[in-house]
């Protein structure tokens, strides 16, 4: 569904860049024919006029204009369908689809993927005939002149495919990217005191200086894990690291303050990746720094949330 969001946003940025295009340069037509320099004054001005144009039912320019529009909507529509069937084709197929909520989640996309290659395919056939026809249209001209064209019906429809398939070809479906709110998490994490107020730095958590130093370690370390395993997919995986980064150090930070010593006493304690021994055979650490660099970008589908482990 992120990735459905996202291309919709595109299609609609795309579409309204497009129109304030073509809308600007009916403006700077209309200037330049009064005399009129670029100003707020002069846009009111044009905007009045084309107001009263518009108004007009038989404003042929008009008509093209929309026309122009609906045309390049349907053909954005078109390689949005496209987009999603490459998409879905993608996600990963599972055997183990035996509960019978993800069933019932398959047979769903299944439905949504089967229907859509049906309009797909039929707004395919309709891109091939339209360009079918204007290869034919312009051998007829040049037949009805004293010219006549170098190729049969059947080679220029034959042209009129090679030249469809290269088009569809140059033109990729949108590449769509799921980004982890960076900004939204540092604010998080600064309101709750893990963060300098106003800059994007770790400082120690006052509010976790009550607790033990196996609790801090151990609420540090869900922390990191939470975000390392939650925005595992987004594109920006290697920024939610340098987060996780941070929290580390703002752990070191929060116990040396427990303890009122500087951070040197706390590496030298506790370690640079943080560990702690409670025990004879019990320990608690967060995510060392070997295991989080060896992280890469990754839809965990059929992964459990499990604890981490330094040997993953």
């Amino acid at each position: 569904m992120a990735r459905f969001r996202k291309s919709d946003q595109r299609l609609a940025k795309a579409a309204f860049y497009i129109a304030r295009s073509s809308l600007l340069s009916v403006y700077k037509a209309m200037l330049k024919a009064n005399g009129d320099s670029w100003s707020k004054h002069a846009v009111g001005k044009a905007s009045r006029s084309l107001l009263k144009t518009f108004n007009n039912n038989n404003n042929s320019a008009l008509e093209r204009w929309i026309k122009s529009f609906k045309t390049k909507a349907a053909k954005e529509m078109f390689f949005a369908s496209k987009f999603y069937i490459e998409n879905l084709l993608s996600l990963p197929e599972s055997d183990e689809l035996n509960n019978v909520i993800l069933g019932k989640i398959k047979l769903a996309k299944d439905k949504f993927l089967n229907e859509l290659n049906s309009i797909y395919f039929t707004e395919l056939e309709e891109i091939y005939n339209e360009r079918k026809d204007k290869v034919l249209e312009a051998k007829a001209k040049i037949d009805a002149s004293k010219y006549k064209a170098e190729i049969s019906e059947a080679e220029a429809i034959q042209l009129a495919n090679v030249l469809t398939n290269v088009f569809l070809k140059k033109t990729q479906a949108r590449n769509v990217t799921i980004m982890a709110p960076l900004n939204d998490i540092y604010n998080d994490f600064r309101v709750k005191g893990f963060f300098h107020p106003k800059k994007n730095r770790p400082c120690g958590n006052s509010s976790f200086i009550k607790h033990s130093d196996a609790e801090i370690i151990r609420a540090y370390s869900a922390l990191m894990l939470g975000l390392l395993f939650y925005y595992r997919a987004a594109d920006n995986f290697s920024k939610v690291k340098s987060i996780v980064a941070h929290l580390r150090k703002s752990c070191i930070f929060t116990l040396a303050r427990k303890h009122k010593k500087g951070k040197a006493w706390a590496y030298e304690v506790y370690g640079d990746d943080v560990r702690l021994e409670i025990g004879e055979n019990s320990s608690v650490e967060l995510p060392s720094r070997d295991y989080v660099s060896r992280l890469s970008k990754k839809f965990l589908i059929n992964e459990s949330f499990i604890q981490f482990n330094n040997n993953l």
